[in-house]
């Protein structure tokens, strides 16, 4: 698993690159026909700042993206979408 971490000057841009990367993924999955469920993780700290924006979550929603949400410090799952 890696956890994105949006670290960059612009979180539009960072956001982009992911979803082109989970886009990408997600096809080649589809095109092996894998069944895995696939997921970009994102840290609470970014999820809270971030993916609660309501353009991020139509995006989220519009690439039907599902989100695993990880408490870094605690090295837990909190929330899966």
């Amino acid at each position: 698993m890696e956890v994105k971490s949006f670290l960059g000057r612009s979180f539009a841009r960072e956001f982009q690159s992911a979803l082109g990367q989970y886009q990408v993924y997600q096809g080649l999955l589809e095109a092996l026909n894998v069944s895995d469920t696939l997921y970009l993780a994102v840290s609470d700290t970014v999820y809270r700042r971030f993916f609660q924006q309501t353009a991020y979550q139509l995006l989220v929603e519009r690439f039907q993206m599902r989100l695993l949400v990880v408490d870094i410090e605690n090295e837990k799952v909190i929330l899966w979408t």
